[in-house]
């Protein structure tokens, strides 16, 4: 199931299975009045159980089992609401997040999760350790702290009570964090059929004032709510959630990019003023300002704080490209008309091709150094190419814990074969090799994304760069 560029949705009771990719799949939708997806059964998809990609949803008394992928990944300025049903009593209509291959949740740090006192259910104690799959919730570029308690991780001590998991199930692998330390508050952690409570604070009061109205279809007494927020508590964990919420419901998008440039609790620190500048952007797009929306894409391209930065702005750079598409007037000047899909099924393809490998393969995610890797490696391990992004030549490294055979091959984002780096054997230990942007015959490629695969008799890992001249 897949819902692009829609408004209000509401998905009940579904039995979503055995799909040859993700269970539900929710691009660029921020619903006003109503985002659920409540009491469905997800599981044994190749993909992830739910994906969200700049979008707001509520997953409520779900369960979400044995998928391939995550169980729940939430990308871009996405707002993520993950509870058992808060009317219900312990055992009924719980939200069961569990043994999906990789990561329960995962998640980026523009995306506003709410899982906090939500009561969930999220366990996996059958993982692989040193793959994706140890995590139960995986944040790869997190800023700011996260609260996520009274939730239940699987975790029991003597007398059967449930007690805090261990870091090393979350990334970054930190819990309740001192001062100056990035990570996850879980405690009190949720014992399921023991009541426990925390109470809530202004601020989420008044967001959750906020939501009650736009639930009511009161979009301008939501909007109240949701400026009043940023305006008293800039520092909220709901303040740039709130940003999002008046995106979906302020109908003058030309007011709300004025507020969004000009509020100067929406820019006091990077964190937020990336958020606000990517809903500026998007407010551009509603616009019909094209350019003005490509300009600042390829201006992240160009010059990104993050690999993720980048790979992220060629998907939404494609995405401005496809809506242009109905515009007869619309007339851009582009810096890299190389990464302009040619239909929406390539950009569909090119997407997919970006999320699914946005974090590499399952092993070597461990978190280690490299001399820690040199001590502890059983299988080999492909690092990250430098530089990425990168204009005419990057070196990609990887250790091998033995001597064997192996290849490296650059794959395009069509699955084809370009260059084939390396294929002999190799002594055990660090090798690296640089990649000029030629292909086998010797001609240069064109900009865009690329994969880099290294292969051995018991292990393949791949990688992705971006090519930009």
């Amino acid at each position: 199931m897949e819902l692009n560029s829609c408004r209000d949705y509401s998905i009940n009771n579904c039995n979503i299975s055995n799909n040859t990719g993700n269970g539900i799949s929710i691009y660029e939708t921020n619903g006003m009045y109503n985002y659920m997806i409540s009491d469905c059964d997800i599981s044994h998809n190749r993909g992830a159980g739910i994906r969200f990609y700049n979008s707001i949803g509520n997953v409520t008394s779900c369960s979400i089992t044995e998928n391939d992928y995550q169980g729940i990944s939430a990308f871009r300025v996405s707002n993520v609401t993950i509870q058992k049903d808060p009317n219900t009593a312990a055992y009924y209509r719980d939200c069961y997040i569990a043994n999906n291959g990789m990561q329960e949740i995962s998640f980026v740090n523009s995306t506003n999760l709410f899982a906090d006192r939500a009561k969930n259910i999220i366990v996996d104690n059958s993982f692989t350790p040193g793959t994706f799959d140890q995590y139960l919730v995986y944040c790869p570029n997190m800023e700011a702290n996260r609260w996520l308690r009274l939730n239940f991780w699987g975790y029991r001590g003597n007398h059967f009570v449930a007690i805090m998991p261990p870091e090393n199930r979350f990334y970054p692998e930190c819990t309740e964090p001192m001062l100056n330390e990035v990570g996850y508050y879980l405690s009190p952690v949720w014992d399921p059929g023991v009541p426990r409570l925390v109470d809530p604070g202004n601020d989420e009061i008044v967001f959750q004032s906020a939501i009650d109205a736009a639930l009511d279809e009161n979009a301008s007494l939501a909007i109240t709510f949701f400026k009043q927020l940023i305006s008293e508590y800039p520092e909220s964990k709901f303040s740039s959630a709130s940003a999002k919420h008046l995106f979906a419901l302020e109908d003058d998008k030309q007011a709300l990019k004025d507020y969004y440039q000009t509020e100067p609790n929406l820019h006091y620190n990077g964190e937020i003023d990336k958020i606000i500048n990517y809903l500026t952007t998007h407010c551009n797009i509603k616009l019909g300002n094209y350019q003005e929306a490509i300009s600042w894409f390829e201006g992240v391209i160009s010059n990104p704080e993050s690999e993720l930065d980048s790979l992220m702005a060629v998907i939404d750079l494609g995405y401005i490209y496809m809506l242009m598409e109905g515009d007869d007037k619309a007339s851009v000047i582009c810096r890299y008309p190389q990464l302009k899909p040619k239909n929406m099924s390539e950009y569909e393809t090119n997407r997919e091709s970006i999320l699914v490998n946005l974090f590499g393969t399952a092993e070597n995610q461990a978190g280690y150094t490299d001399s820690e890797y040199n001590q502890q490696a059983v299988i080999p391990v492909l690092k990250s190419n430098f530089p990425n992004p990168f204009n005419s030549s990057t070196t990609i490294s990887f250790l091998l814990p033995k001597d064997t055979s192996c290849s490296l091959d650059v794959y395009n984002i069509r699955g084809q074969k370009v260059r084939s780096l390396i294929n002999e054997p190799r002594f055990a230990g660090n090798h690296s090799v640089v990649w000029n942007g030629l292909d086998d015959s010797g001609k240069p490629v064109s900009s865009g994304l690329y994969f880099y695969r290294l292969t051995t008799p018991n292990s393949s890992q791949t990688n992705k760069m971006l090519l930009l001249k």
